[in-house]
C-alpha cells in the first residue's frame, strides 16, 4: 500500500498540531517502520518549509525537519498533465484533486 502525505499532515506532525499529530504521526510511524510506503509531492516541500519556518522562524531547524521527512517519505513530482486532469475531476477541492491524480498515477 503506497500512502500520500499532504502538506497538511507534514505540517501536523512537524509542528505537532492538535488534534491531528497524533493520527498523523502514526501513519507516518507505519511507514518507517515498513508496514506501507509514504509518498509525498516535491510542490508540498517548499509549502512546508513556508509554514514551519514561519512558525518556528529557525531556517536551520525548519530545514532539518523537512530533510527528516524525506529520509522516509519518497519524492513524487507533479507533473502539467496532473494539474490538468485534476482540472478535469470537478473535485471541490482543487489540491485534493491533484493530490487524488498523483497518488493514482504513483
Amino acid at each position: 500500500m503506497i500512502v500520500y502525505f499532504d502538506t497538511n499532515v507534514i505540517v501536523d506532525i512537524l509542528l505537532k498540531r492538535e488534534p491531528f499529530f497524533e493520527n498523523s504521526f502514526g501513519a507516518l510511524e507505519k511507514v518507517a517502520e515498513k508496514s506501507v510506503s509514504g509518498i509525498i509531492s516535491s510542490s508540498a516541500i517548499t509549502d512546508i518549509y513556508y509554514i514551519v519556518n514561519k512558525e518556528l522562524k529557525d531556517k536551520e531547524k525548519s530545514l532539518a525537519s523537512i530533510f527528516n521527512i524525506l529520509k522516509i517519505l519518497l519524492l513524487t513530482s507533479t507533473t502539467p498533465q496532473d494539474i490538468f486532469t485534476a482540472k478535469t475531476l470537478n473535485m471541490a477541492d482543487f489540491e485534493d484533486a491533484v493530490i487524488s491524480v498523483i497518488a493514482s498515477r504513483t
